[in-house]
């Protein structure tokens, strides 16, 4: 993997771990979340949190990695919409289908995080530093009102690296420079002979 990380990447490894895991193919897509139509009523969206953004941190460490010019941590919003489809389904149940989706897609995130979707090298170390949760609860969503369902939402920063490399993420070239040399030799006829003397007097 190069050292470029895309929100591609992140989607399809936490995708590929949610469906190992169980989650219905289908309920999780990738986009601005909407109602879901579809049979079963519940999607999990994975998007840009665009209200928040990302956050600019510095690099811990250039020494040891001298092209790590800094972190950007990008913000990730999965948005829920669980809707239990039992017969006589209650809010509870609704709520209780929620956070289950909400815990597994919590442990997708920091299993991914774990497992160096995010290539920082040794300069970030631990969990915490590498995918953190911002805000995780329920939220209120007006398009929703003819929907029975309950909507989840989780905001969560990852950190990947701002790096001096091309535009395709291979590393850029360094430049070499070559010493310098000052010249002290001068053309013509002039001697020191030729230089205006300078005489200091003492008062």
């Amino acid at each position: 993997m190069s050292e470029l990380v895309a929100l591609e990447e992140i989607y399809l490894g936490v995708r590929d771990w949610m469906l190992s895991k169980g989650l219905p193919k289908g309920w999780l897509e990738y986009g601005p979340p909407r109602v879901p139509e579809k049979v079963g009523g519940s999607r999990l969206y994975v998007c840009p949190d665009v209200d928040s953004g990302d956050v600019i941190l510095p690099s811990r460490s250039q020494k040891m990695n001298p092209s790590l010019i800094g972190v950007r941590a990008l913000g990730i919003r999965f948005v829920i919409f669980a809707k239990d489809t039992r017969e006589g389904a209650q809010l509870y149940h609704h709520e209780d289908l929620a956070v289950r989706i909400a815990n597994l897609a919590h442990v997708a995130l920091m299993r991914m995080a774990d497992r160096g979707f995010v290539r920082l090298g040794s300069e970030l170390s631990g969990r915490t530093t590498l995918a953190r949760v911002t805000r995780s609860g329920f939220v209120a969503d007006e398009t929703t009102d003819a929907w029975s369902g309950r909507v989840y939402e989780i905001r969560a920063q990852v950190d990947t690296p701002i790096s001096d490399v091309t535009f395709k993420g291979a590393a850029a070239a360094e430049a070499e420079f070559t010493t310098g040399t000052t010249s002290l030799e001068g053309d013509g006829p002039a001697t020191n002979a030729d230089l205006p003397q300078a005489t200091t007097r003492v008062l």
